[in-house]
């Protein structure tokens, strides 16, 4: 055997050990630490489509919830005042809350009244399922005794599947006897799930739930996945949880193929001949360029699903493989992230004026509360109301009314801009803004600024027999823990004292504030009853 032939087996033996110990490693370890964060990429798209149909179901709900738990609607089962439905149930109506029925049932589920609309194109619909199957929601709501009093789900119908929310209507302060309850349906329409596909990446696929349909997991109950595939099936449920929509989720391309390109390709085959010659260098080389930045993204996503925090990698990867595959994860937490934003604000942002909801505010008057306890310095509390907007909107039209709420928001958001204070819809026509770190000489200011710029928009109200345009009238609080025994005091009695200064502010002729010091006193019955008109 001469020189070149053994060298040459020697070369042909060492290329093919190495081949082999090349592709060992990257079956063994590499290819199941890459489908690892494949699986994680799968989990959190799945997530992301979960969390738009939670959105939806929750959107629907609260606007549900507050044409529930209103006076005006608890009058109405009461009395069954016509004007009430003329006055909050037009078209318009439809359109700015995005539903396309609404019911009223008694507590056995039997239909009170009820009007179905396209509010994309105001045809009239006809929901003659959803009416029949209203006892069975009857008594599921009956049987689900939690504080809000409400269900939501989907429904078969001759429209299609329809998205339902069903609360029990109760007074604005959640008291009453259980009266009815109010249903609102919106249908599901192909270009929402479009929409939602173009978000997320995946091919969206619905249809009927059929009893030969195969196994499909709950969307609002979502399990940890545990292998990959291209698509899977979900579905969502009725009253009782059984599946009425199947939804097939078919995973991005970069979700189901990225993992794998770079193992097979050319690069790595150059890569093992090249271990022949430069095998102790080469073995070096693929320590420091790929696999520690493996084992670094790998630890990367291990601390992720340990905080339950996600956020993008930043490392320098020298391989263009790894670097396209750090940009892809980088670009899809980003996106989640950016989702996650805008399902938050939606959470506790107003839709029609885009300060803050009615949730928001009390969550951050709790915060304040505690704040102001904790640390000792002032609290206000403004409570402002339109003066004769019910007028306005009986003349001039839902549409106008809107916005008149909505330049009125904004009026008060530059008044009370500081980071530290909070602007709120407290609901209908009514606001409350919260105040810290503030005396009550700047309280007066503040309120005086307030009716001024309203003034200023100068928004023409023929009906209001206060002014020829449109007014406010404010109500606002002061605490000082310093000056104040808090002692069996809540955040309530705030609300009820400001409550009762903007009755008197009305009472003395609206357009006007009344601002006050807290007193550390028991409302009587009387004045309890006036603090809550």
């Amino acid at each position: 055997m001469n020189l070149r032939k053994f060298f040459l087996i020697y070369a042909m033996s060492l290329l093919g050990l190495l081949l082999a110990f090349f592709l060992a490693y990257r079956a063994l370890v590499v290819i199941p630490k890459m489908d690892k964060q494949q699986l994680i990429w799968q989990q959190r798209e799945v997530g992301l489509v979960q969390q738009a149909f939670i959105s939806e179901f929750s959107q629907l709900k609260t606007i549900n919830y507050d044409y529930s738990v209103w006076d005006e609607s608890y009058h109405f089962l009461e009395t069954f005042n016509q004007g009430f439905i003329d006055s909050n149930f037009l078209p318009d109506t439809y359109t700015s809350l995005k539903i396309d029925a609404s019911y009223f049932f008694d507590p056995k589920g039997q239909l009170i009244w009820g009007k179905a609309m396209n509010w994309q194109t105001q045809a009239e619909l006809d929901f003659p399922q959803v009416i029949i199957g209203a006892p069975k929601i009857a008594a599921k709501l009956m049987d689900n005794n939690t504080a809000e009093g409400s269900v939501s789900g989907v429904l078969k119908s001759v429209e299609g599947v329809v998205l339902f929310s069903v609360t029990r209507v109760r007074k604005s302060d959640k008291s009453g006897d259980n009266i009815g309850f109010m249903m609102f349906l919106r249908i599901l329409r192909p270009e929402a799930l479009a929409r939602l596909s173009a978000l997320t990446g995946m091919k969206i696929e619905h249809q009927l739930f059929l009893e030969t349909t195969l196994a499909a997991e709950d969307l609002l109950n979502l399990q940890a996945l545990t292998e990959l595939k291209t698509e899977r099936k979900y579905f969502l449920g009725d009253v009782d949880n059984s599946p009425v929509l199947l939804l097939t989720l078919g995973h991005s391309e970069d979700a189901t193929e990225f993992a794998r390109v770079f193992f097979f390709d050319m690069a790595s085959l150059i890569t093992v001949l090249a271990l022949l010659i430069f095998p102790l260098s080469l073995l070096l080389l693929v320590n420091h360029f790929l696999v520690k930045p493996i084992e670094f993204h790998t630890r990367e996503t291990r601390r992720m699903l340990s905080n339950e925090e996600l956020y993008c990698i930043k490392s320098s990867c020298k391989i263009n493989e790894l670097h396209d595959l750090q940009n892809g994860f980088n670009q899809l937490v980003e996106t989640i992230n950016r989702q996650q934003k805008i399902l938050s604000i939606q959470a506790s942002e107003d839709v029609l004026t885009k300060v803050a909801n009615r949730r928001a505010f009390e969550q951050f008057y709790d915060v304040s509360w505690r704040a102001m306890l904790r640390q000792k310095t002032p609290l206000a509390l403004l409570l402002c109301d339109i003066d004769h907007f019910k007028s306005y909107n009986d003349h001039y039209g839902h549409a106008a009314g809107d916005k008149v709420i909505t330049a009125v928001a904004g009026a008060l958001k530059t008044r009370f801009g500081r980071a530290t204070d909070l602007v709120a819809r407290y609901g209908g026509e009514e606001f409350a803004i919260v105040l810290t770190h503030i005396s009550l000489d700047e309280c007066e200011l503040n309120a005086q600024a307030a009716i001024q710029q309203i003034n200023a928009l100068d928004i023409a109200h023929g009906f209001s027999p206060v002014s020829e345009k449109v007014t406010i009238s404010i109500g606002m609080t002061i605490i000082d823990p310093n000056q104040t025994d808090l002692d069996d005091i809540d955040p309530l009695s705030l609300f009820l004292q400001t409550d009762r200064a903007l009755y008197k502010a009305k009472k003395l002729g609206r357009n006007r504030y009344l601002v006050r010091e807290f007193e550390a006193e028991s409302l009587s019955p009387q004045d309890e009853f006036l603090a809550r008109m």
